[in-house]
């Protein structure tokens, strides 16, 4: 019985995302789309041609650099 209260309040905290968890799932994503533009890109044969494939490729690089800038400072915020 305890055991299934620690599993349940596990999963509880699982949902209450802390910045890092929630910063990793943002980055994650971005870097699953870019993949997905790619294989757009292998269809086009260029990364700047349409227009829009770049701008989806730029809006991805854009995502994990902010992500960068968040862990960053995230990161020296916790260690002092």
């Amino acid at each position: 019985r305890l055991d299934r209260c620690c599993r349940l309040r596990a999963l509880g905290d699982a949902f209450q995302a802390p910045p890092l968890r929630h910063l990793g799932m943002v980055a994650a994503t971005a870097s699953v789309l870019f993949g997905i533009s790619d294989i757009v890109e292998t269809r086009t044969g260029t990364w700047y041609e349409p227009w829009w494939l770049f701008a989806w490729k730029a809006a991805c690089v854009v995502c994990l650099l902010g992500c960068l800038a968040v862990y960053r400072r995230l990161t020296r915020q916790d260690g002092g």
